[in-house]
């Protein structure tokens, strides 16, 4: 470890983009409605993923939603 190495503490600061997927999901978990919509995009990803019918699908592609990566919330949100 890092710490074992200089000797000292060394204090963990989270990045910018660590602070902003902290605060998203906080935000969602705060509010039941947003979470419910979100599950019912994935519900909605999972459904077209079938191979049946992913056959007969001709929509625009659903993105899955990741925790970790938000880009694909408003686009998959604004096709549903």
């Amino acid at each position: 470890m890092l710490q074992n190495h200089v000797g000292r503490v060394v204090p963990y600061v989270h990045c910018f983009n660590r602070k902003l997927h902290l605060v998203v999901v906080q935000a969602i978990a705060a509010e039941s409605l947003v979470e419910d919509s979100l599950n019912i995009c994935n519900l909605f990803y999972k459904f077209f993923r079938n191979p049946t019918v992913y056959l007969y699908y001709q929509g625009k592609t659903l993105k899955r939603l990741l925790n970790q990566r938000w880009t694909g919330h408003l686009r998959t949100v604004t096709i549903i």
